[in-house]
């Protein structure tokens, strides 16, 4: 597989991101000048079976976050995350889903526990449906990354199968209970000079390590992804 490293854990402090709402509705935001507006569309995959006793099933949404860089991946901040990744809080609760989002919790420098769980400003119940967030970073910071990354419970397929639990594995898939195909990771590059105005695409750039959860690889081979790649149906961020 086709892997890249990338993200350094250290922190810029003085380029911390000032302030940052989340709302399922895209119209109860304000978003002046100097501000980004992530705009996430859902896809085909957006809600997911998640069987609960035999044929019994509930539609679940994914579990994400959302982060900010500097142009040379250094972590700042956190924009959103999910309350079930942020606070711990799945179906199996003494489930800890490392494999969830292994990436954004390799570039806050660990994942969140039920002891040190994520502020409760950046994290929020998973959206039903299409959102959009509001950033307003600090003034110094020109340049940035945006990230994004995505990732469903018992979302197996043929490649990715159930009960899979040898971490070295390329097929590792969480185990009993666990994410199945991996997270999918997508990043918006911004100039807020040079693209004043416009908006620019996330694109999807591989999927984080399923199993060595901490160590900051992307793969870019999606050869073996499928349905993960309709959770999402764009995702744009608009400088303004």
């Amino acid at each position: 597989m086709k892997k890249s490293r990338v993200l350094s854990s250290s922190l810029l402090v003085a380029m911390v991101v000032l302030l940052v709402l989340q709302s399922c509705s895209m119209q109860s935001l304000e978003f002046e000048t100097g501000s980004l507006k992530i705009t996430m569309e859902s896809g085909d995959e957006w809600l997911h079976d998640y069987p609960l006793l035999g044929p019994i099933a509930m539609k679940n949404p994914p579990t994400f976050a959302l982060w900010v860089t500097d142009e040379s991946d250094n972590y700042i901040d956190t924009i959103f995350v999910t309350k079930k990744f942020g606070e711990v809080s799945w179906i199996a609760n003494d489930d800890p889903r490392e494999e969830a989002l292994p990436l954004y919790s390799f570039v806050r420098g660990g994942q969140p526990t039920k002891e040190t769980p994520a502020p409760d400003e950046i994290t929020g119940a998973t959206p039903l449906a299409s959102s959009s967030y509001k950033v307003i970073p600090s003034s110094d910071l020109k340049k940035c990354k945006l990230y994004l990354e995505i990732n469903h419970s018992l979302d197996y397929n043929s490649f990715f199968l159930e009960g899979v639990n040898d971490m070295n594995a390329s097929n590792y898939s969480g185990g009993i209970g666990g994410s199945g195909q991996p997270a999918l990771v997508y990043c918006a590059v911004i100039d807020r000079e040079s693209d004043a105005s416009k908006t620019v695409e996330f694109e999807l750039v591989g999927y984080s390590e399923p199993g060595k959860a901490g160590n900051g690889t992307i793969y870019t081979d999606l050869s073996q992804i499928t349905t993960a790649k309709d959770i999402v149906k764009t995702v744009k961020v608009q400088v303004l």
